[in-house]
């Protein structure tokens, strides 16, 4: 399920990644790819098949963000395949995720995939008065849940 995170969230690498493949699949919305089911058997990866895209690059692609027809598919948003090697405690702007991988933006502004898991959100404060906060209670004792039809607050224990 592709999640969009909040403009600025921030991650640290917990562990160094290097990307497996040095030359994904890349394509764009409308393309058609054909999708391998011996290769996606393979893995454990949920929510993920490899596709080889119309240049014949291939690659891990999102199952959600494919129109199947058989043994091929219509993308149906703009996407590249290609991980970002990464180093312990960098730290990056998560921009999506997506059945267990992120999609993030370094400083340098490069992006690409690496697994969620080695990834752990950065705390930050809500916004509001000086302290972070609407009415002054500190940040890290406030959450707030967020609905369609209305706002709460939960105060942690003082």
């Amino acid at each position: 399920m592709l999640y969009v995170f909040p403009p600025g969230t921030r991650v640290v690498v917990r562990r160094r990644y290097e990307r497996p493949y040095p030359d994904p699949i890349c394509v764009r919305a409308g393309d058609i790819v054909q999708v391998d089911r011996k290769q996606t058997e393979t893995t454990d990866l949920f929510g993920w098949l490899w596709c080889r895209g119309p240049d014949g690059r291939a690659g891990w692609t999102p199952e959600a963000w494919i129109e199947l027809k058989g043994d091929t598919g219509r993308i149906t948003r703009d996407f590249s395949a290609l991980e970002l090697d990464v180093d312990a405690g960098e730290q990056l702007i998560a921009l999506f995720g997506e059945s267990g991988f992120l999609f993030a933006r370094r400083a340098t502004g490069e992006e690409g995939w690496l697994p969620d898991a080695l990834v752990d959100l950065e705390p930050t404060p809500l916004l509001g008065a000086a302290d972070g906060t609407p009415d002054g209670t500190p940040a890290h004792k406030r959450i707030t849940m967020r609905s369609s039809d209305n706002d709460r607050r939960l105060d942690a224990a003082t």
